[in-house]
Order: C-alpha cells, then structure tokens, then sequence
C-alpha cells in the first residue's frame, strides 16, 4: 500500500483500490501510472471515491479511450489532464461532474460522444487541443449543455472550422471560441 495525501492506495497490475479518511482530504490530485493502467475499467472502485472526493485526474498515455458514463457522477471531480493517447471520449463520460472547471481535450481525440459534457454546470474552462474533429466524429448537440461562461479554446489551426462545427453541435452562440497557442 501507498499513502498519497492521506488515502492509502493498493494496487496491482489489473486494479487500483483507494481507502481514504475521507474527513481529512481537502484535495486529491491522482495520477494513474502507465504500467497500472491499461484502461479506465481497472479503476472503478477509485472513480467511488471521485463521487465524495474533491479531486484533479491525471489521465496517463496508456490509456486509449473513455468507457460510456465512466466519471458520470463523480461530483467532486475539479479537474481532468487527459493523456494524448485517448481517442475516444465515450457517451457521457463526464455526465454531471458538477464540480469539473477544466477538461483538455488532447491532440489524439477523434471522437465526442453523446453526453458528454452533460451537467457539467460549473465547466470554466474547455481546451480542445485535437485537430481530428468532423462532423461525423462528434455526437449532435455534444456542446450543447456547457455553461454560457465556459471558455473554449481550439487548436489554432483548426479555430475557424471548430467555430462552426462547435455551433453545429450545440454550443451557444454566446460562447467565443478562441486559438489556443498550442
């Protein structure tokens, strides 16, 4: 077992397991190491904790794609570094991660699934670093329910085609998107 930040953590090759005091931790910032992880099905009972947890998720390369609903209710669930292996980000993947303020959204993204971003109420900032985005790759009205004040970054490249596809999938109008520098 290893401590990080007051949660014991055990682990094997196949499956991550956090036991926590849970009045104790104001933040968990959780890194899942390649070698541990294969895919995000091996951590469900950490995704338990991400549900009463204040937490920041760091997403390692190894992981390729997000599993339908797979951090769906993780309330407490701040913030979301995705590795650039990911490909795929599965049918409500984020859906009501009510407290998540900043997800990127690596260059290795192809496709957004319905859902997505569902109840994701207090979403400050979305970087969309991924220029392989078309319209057939992301679910109609995807973008649909991100807050009015969100900002949204897009690879410089690919701003002017991602203002009209982001619209076309449901993003508000009053919501400009801008090049990021990278």
């Amino acid at each position: 077992p290893e401590l990080i930040q007051g949660v014991e953590f055990e682990y094997d090759s196949r499956r991550i397991t956090a036991h926590a005091q849970l009045q104790h931790v104001q933040m968990l910032h959780i890194y899942l190491f390649p070698e541990l992880v294969r895919g995000l099905g091996n951590i469900i009972d950490l995704i338990e904790y991400l549900k009463e947890l204040p937490a920041e998720l760091f997403i390692p390369e190894s992981v390729t794609q997000f599993e339908s609903g797979v951090f769906a209710g993780c309330t407490k669930l701040k913030k979301v570094e995705i590795g650039s292996c990911v490909t795929t980000i599965g049918q409500s993947a984020f859906k009501k991660c009510k407290s998540l303020t900043s997800l990127t959204i690596p260059e290795g993204v192809k496709y957004i699934k319905k859902g997505a971003f569902t109840g994701c109420s207090k979403l400050k900032k979305l970087v969309v670093r991924t220029t392989l985005l078309t319209d057939k790759t992301v679910t109609k009205g995807v973008f649909k329910s991100i807050p009015s004040k969100c900002k949204v970054y897009a690879a410089k490249t690919m701003k002017l085609a991602y203002v009209e596809l982001f619209a076309a999938k449901g993003l508000s109008s009053k919501i400009k998107v801008k090049a990021t520098s990278k």
